[in-house]
């Protein structure tokens, strides 16, 4: 793995990124890396330990066998004044998904299209953990570490947070959610069902162009029973329908959310 080492004074000196399409995460601070070939962004990260350092580690040992282009895998491990401070990866150019799926002004075909990318993804992490790559899953999937590019294909940022073989688990947007709604105190550690549940989630997010995962029981399931009113397949409507209280069997139905197109959904 390399390792880029930086003197304080050198980070700033660089000029900071502030991206008017991503959600900022309050624990890290992005730059401008200058390259030879092409623009790279710095991530310097508040709490760069060691669990972090194996991850990023693990990543670019196996980033090769895991060969999936949609993932940003993180390239260089970066140390301001002989400690680990962050990491450096590529600049993506684009629109964050969460900018996409809550404008209503924006179809649910469109939505759809991106969002089968995104069990496709899931699908092909499974293939590389059946290849030998253990317990590897994105852990925090949500619509805020998704960049749509130019070209609408998808890319999936902040693997430096997933998990991977022996590293241990990092806190997750929707899987913290659910541990407060069941009052569990302990971390959940992700699996193909987390990944999966992140998915479906982002699913109904963009069906509703609103975060559903705070919503009460009741309000979750008065948004469901719509969906199977209004003729949802009812394979999608079982999946959501357990996701509330229990994340464990959630499936990847990516191959069957084209049902969802042409649906006129106004639920507020």
């Amino acid at each position: 793995m390399k390792i880029i080492d930086l003197k304080l004074y050198e980070v700033d000196r660089l000029n900071r990124f502030y991206p008017k399409t991503m959600t900022i995460n309050s624990e890290s601070k992005l730059y401008y890396y200058p390259d030879r070939t092409k623009l790279r962004i710095l991530k310097l990260i508040k709490n760069m330990n060691s669990n972090k350092v194996l991850t990023i580690n693990l990543i670019n040992r196996y980033k090769k066998d895991i060969n999936i282009d949609e993932l940003v895998l993180e390239s260089d491990l970066v140390s301001v004044n002989g400690k680990p401070a962050g990491l450096i990866n590529e600049y993506i150019e684009g629109k964050v998904l969460s900018k996409i799926i809550y404008n209503r002004d924006i179809t649910i075909d469109y939505k759809i299209e991106l969002l089968k990318k995104i069990g496709i993804v899931l699908e092909k992490m499974k293939n590389v953990r059946n290849k030998g790559i253990n317990d590897f899953y994105i852990g925090d999937l949500h619509e805020d570490n998704i960049i749509i590019t130019n070209d609408n294909d998808i890319r999936i940022l902040d693997m430096d947070s997933s998990k991977i073989m022996h590293n241990k688990p990092f806190p997750s947007k929707f899987l913290t959610r659910y541990s407060k709604r069941m009052n569990q105190s302990h971390q959940i550690t992700p699996n193909e069902y987390t990944d999966n549940y992140c998915f479906n989630m982002i699913l109904l997010n963009a069906l509703f162009s609103k975060d559903i995962s705070k919503l009460k029981i009741s309000d979750f399931y008065r948004h469901i029973d719509y969906l199977s009113r209004i003729g949802i397949n009812s394979n999608l409507i079982n999946n959501f329908g357990s996701m509330y209280n229990k994340i464990i069997n959630t499936k990847n139905l990516y191959s069957e959310i084209d049902s969802l197109k042409d649906k006129k959904i106004y639920l507020k």
